[in-house]
């Protein structure tokens, strides 16, 4: 996934739309043998062979933990039923995100088709 990494690196820096440059990152590779992809992202999670060819998955995952602002409140303030004392904040929400690459091949290994699943932030792990 390091390739797709790269992308979303290369995007965050410039003013380019994420998802149609994560597209024609990944869609670069069509028509090329798997062994260029596996070159460039290392080996996949699973494959399966399916109907003469085989199916490559590279599966991803990435994990944060949104902090949640400070909150200034008077003590013993009812707060969505909660009580919370002067200057506490509600708990930390941990977030995961994950991203799933699809590549089918032809029995040659020619790479026929691309895609991926899941949530941008889940690529750049």
């Amino acid at each position: 996934m390091r390739v797709v990494a790269a992308a979303v690196t290369a995007l965050l820096a410039g003013c380019v739309d994420p998802l149609s440059q994560l597209e024609r990152q990944i869609s670069h590779y069509k028509g090329q043998k798997i062994d260029a992809l596996i070159d460039r992202i290392g080996y996949p999670d699973s494959q399966s062979l399916i109907a003469g060819g085989v199916v490559y998955i590279w599966t991803t995952a990435t994990s944060l933990q949104l902090e949640p602002p400070s909150i200034q409140t008077p003590a013993l303030e009812v707060l969505g039923g909660q009580v919370l004392a002067e200057g506490s904040a509600p708990a930390p929400v941990d977030v995961h995100f994950r991203c799933t690459l699809q590549v089918d091949t032809d029995g040659a290994g020619t790479i026929l088709r691309l895609s991926w699943k899941g949530r941008l932030a889940g690529c750049t792990s």
